[in-house]
């Protein structure tokens, strides 16, 4: 059953419950749909400590009266890295887990960025929940437990993640005295004290005693960055996407590719079309998202018509891209001063790279390289990696959908499919969000399908193999969105998760 919250004053929504009740105290408090966020985002990393946290990244898309505003918080990697190790991991590639694979967290200079341009409220009453959580502990949830099960084969080697979560259970309380001090450092001392201050020197003492090659230099020079967001024109609305280093782009390709494709009067929902125009994308990603730092993509071109269109005349690429899942959480608020804002936060992986430093799980996003030497995304000291990480906002008149997700590389494909789904197919958007899904991932044998259905089967048709799972299934992802249409708000949370919406 869709998960819905109705108000016209405020909504908010996220992955869990605690966490979205932190966000309707805020608007209760007198504080704004920015405030909402922050109060969410610090509680999730807390009660969702597998997804995100202030060892994470993090993006913003919102709609305000300045207009629609971008921030990137990505982190980038180390900038003083060792000649060995670098071309080490140029030929031998990136491991999955490990200090190896930790970038410069951004989450922390995100919430700062937004507290000095849009919050009400300060920085002790936006933390205070997530103090709270962590110092005072709360129940486990199932999917929490699920994910330290899931983690205990391939994160046993690291001490710092079994001494914290190696004994969670269902329904017990799980304190994080660690990640509360750093929270209580920054209500105390201000947000510099992350990158600048003891804090700081504490985690680059830790995760050095880890074999992580960041420094203190590192962590001083990252700064959130508001960054101009791409649109697109789709069924009469502007439709607005994070640019590179996210997949935003591969997401609004997505949606200009099914608009050709029902131009052409073909069947959107064969599976021959879903590979097709997925292969297309991603194809597109793997060649052009990488850091605008280092990277100068011609984004005008690749959202073209006239490109798009002669990219569905060509044959299929013959290498497959890769699609893969992974772990994040996103959150929403809508306030009756207009403002819509969508936030996304992650580690990546679940738990991130595996290394713990003050009782802070740190991500794994060096993992997002290439080190192909004819990528844009190959690693390169003081680079960002290419990110999964993206929100979706399209507007129309006095009407505009927020839309966000869990999903590693299939968010563009939630993105793209939901907003279709919610203005070309004109479904109510818990519909758009609750209905089964089909999604393209791949393996070593190329592209295939992943179908929501009643049972596990596999199937073939048109030369494309699906992989039945049963419905509802969170291999599919997990979407949050907002609806607003002038005064009237509607948050939904994805029946696939513990998330719920509320409304003021």
């Amino acid at each position: 059953m869709p998960k819905l919250a109705y108000s016209k004053r405020g909504v908010v929504v996220s992955d869990h419950p605690y966490a979205t009740l932190a966000g309707l105290r805020m608007l209760e408090a007198g504080g704004n749909a920015f405030d909402a966020c922050i109060a969410m985002s610090a509680v999730l990393g807390v009660v969702l400590p597998y997804t995100s946290g202030i060892g994470g990244d993090a993006f913003i898309l919102a709609k305000t009266k300045r207009g629609v505003e971008a921030l990137n918080s990505s982190g980038k990697y180390a900038e003083n890295l060792d000649e060995t190790l670098y071309k080490k991991l140029l030929n031998e590639g990136m491991p999955e887990r490990g200090p190896y694979t930790i970038t410069v967290p951004g989450l922390v200079a995100a919430w700062q960025a937004v507290v000095e341009r849009y919050c009400n409220m300060g920085v002790r009453e936006l933390l205070g929940e997530a103090i709270k959580y962590a110092s005072g502990g709360f129940p486990v949830s199932r999917s929490l437990y699920k994910a330290v099960e899931y983690c205990r084969g391939s994160l046993g080697w690291s001490v710092g993640w079994r001494e914290l979560y190696g004994d969670a259970r269902e329904g017990e309380t799980l304190i994080q005295r660690g990640m509360a001090r750093v929270l209580e450092a920054i209500a105390n001392k201000g947000f510099d004290d992350f990158y600048l201050g003891e804090t700081a020197s504490q985690i680059v003492k830790e995760l050095k005693q880890q074999n992580c090659p960041l420094t203190a230099s590192d962590f001083e020079n990252h700064r959130a960055v508001w960054v101009s967001p791409l649109t697109i024109r789709y069924a009469g609305y502007s439709v607005h996407e994070l640019p590179p280093n996210t997949q935003g782009i591969t997401a609004l390709q997505l949606v200009k590719l099914y608009e050709i494709a029902e131009k052409k009067g073909e069947d959107l929902q064969s599976p021959a079309n879903v590979a097709k125009i997925a292969t297309l994308a991603y194809h597109d990603r793997n060649r052009y998202v990488a850091d605008p730092d280092k990277f100068d993509a011609p984004l005008d071109m690749l959202l073209s018509e006239e490109y798009l269109e002669r990219c569905m005349s060509m044959p299929l690429p013959l290498q497959s891209p890769e699609i893969i899942h992974g772990d994040t959480t996103f959150l929403a608020a809508a306030d009756e001063d207009g403002n819509t804002v969508g936030f996304i936060q992650s580690l990546y992986y679940p738990f991130g790279s595996g290394v713990v430093a003050l009782g802070i799980p740190f991500q794994n996003r060096g993992f997002g390289f290439d080190t192909r030497q004819d990528s844009p995304n190959r690693l390169e000291p003081g680079k960002r990696p290419r990110h999964t990480l993206s929100v979706m906002l399209a507007e129309k008149d006095d009407r505009r959908l927020c839309i966000g997700c869990a999903g590693a590389d299939l968010r563009p494909q939630l993105h793209a499919y939901t907003l279709i789904a919610t203005l070309r197919e004109d479904l109510p958007l818990e519909t758009a969000v609750s209905r089964p899904r089909t999604l393209a991932v791949s393996d070593k044998s190329g592209i295939y399908l992943i179908k929501e259905e009643q049972k596990r089967q596999q199937t073939v048709i048109d030369g494309i193999r699906i992989e039945s799972i049963e419905y509802p299934s969170t291999e599919v992802g997990i979407v949050n969105a907002l609806d607003i249409r002038g005064s009237y708000m509607k948050a939904v949370a994805d029946p696939r998760s513990e998330g719920v919406p509320l409304p003021l």
